[in-house]
């Protein structure tokens, strides 16, 4: 295994978890922030962003996804303004229906 490989799963297994850890208070109505910086994380990385992208759109991710999509663009943490070709393919992405 490359080191380039190694780092890509790590940042998986990494992103698997900022998912299950935001989803984990969501039945008490809220949602924690974790996914979106590793997303933004991978964004400064200039790593592809679209197999978590679609990772969002399961529907156990459901939850996460709305809480995305509400707080995109007036709310995203302040560390997209230095990504901004990553910030518009996330806001394309919550765009879509």
């Amino acid at each position: 295994m490359n080191e380039q490989h190694a780092i890509e799963e790590f940042i998986e297994a990494w992103f698997e978890q900022a998912v299950a850890s935001d989803l984990a208070d969501a039945d008490d109505g809220w949602i924690g922030w974790e996914a979106e910086s590793v997303l933004c994380g991978g964004g400064r990385a200039g790593l592809l962003l679209d197999r978590w992208l679609l990772r969002l759109a399961e529907p156990d991710a459901a939850p996460l996804l709305a809480e995305i999509r509400e707080r995109f663009p007036s709310k995203p943490s302040g560390f997209w303004e230095d990504v901004p070709s990553a910030f518009h393919e996330v806001r394309a992405f919550l765009d879509q229906d």
